[in-house]
């Protein structure tokens, strides 16, 4: 990817970037095929609904992925690039890749879908330009932790309501904003700081 100092995105770095947030878009796609994430979250972890998918995989993996292509470009905007084109992607082609299945990225008016994961990629990209001073362990779990937290509530507050599912009831919020915390820092920050410390050595790119 192609930086200048450290946090403008050019040409080619941008293209990059989105290129990664599709190719992270159908893997997401071959992982959790169909209903196996609401089964996952639902009937494996226990989890209440509506929303276990949103916070405890699916914010997840697009954190992870977005700060993975931050790891090797080193700005902000590659982040926003990243998720924006993840969330188009899925938010678009999910009913058609999964025709009849109401899982994430199907359920929901389809801009407010879109603007979910634009909105956390860029409350992501804001806190780790706002963090570059701290440590990347906190930089990364604290910048987790916020873009989780804003894509879980824009779900709550309007997608769900919206789409019939209601809203998520007190009791279940407190579980469900506990896993979006554990899953945030556990895969969202945790793979992205692994993947620096050992691939790259540690070294910060901004």
């Amino acid at each position: 990817m192609t930086i200048t100092d450290g946090s403008r995105l050019g040409l080619r770095g941008a293209l990059a970037a989105a290129l990664a947030g599709a190719a992270a878009c159908g893997l997401f796609w071959l992982l959790f095929p169909g209903k196996t994430l609401p089964q996952l979250t639902h009937r494996l972890l226990g989890l209440p609904g509506p929303g276990s998918g949103i916070c405890a995989a699916f914010g997840p993996f697009m954190i992870a992925a977005c700060l993975l292509v931050f790891n090797l470009s080193g700005s902000p905007w590659a982040i926003c690039v990243t998720g924006c084109a993840f969330g188009l992607l899925h938010s678009v082609f999910t009913p058609l890749v999964f025709p009849g299945v109401k899982t994430i990225g199907s359920v929901g008016p389809l801009p407010l879908r879109i603007a979910a994961v634009a909105l956390a990629a860029g409350v992501l990209g804001l806190s780790v330009h706002a963090l570059r001073r701290r440590s990347r362990a906190l930089r990364y779990c604290l910048s987790a932790l916020g873009a989780n937290f804003a894509l879980t509530g824009l779900y709550w507050s309007a997608i769900y309501p919206l789409a019939g599912k209601g809203w998520v009831k007190p009791g279940s919020q407190t579980v469900l904003l506990g896993a979006a915390a554990i899953a945030a820092v556990g895969l969202g920050a945790l793979i992205p700081l692994v993947h620096g410390r050992y691939c790259l050595g540690g070294r910060d790119r901004e």
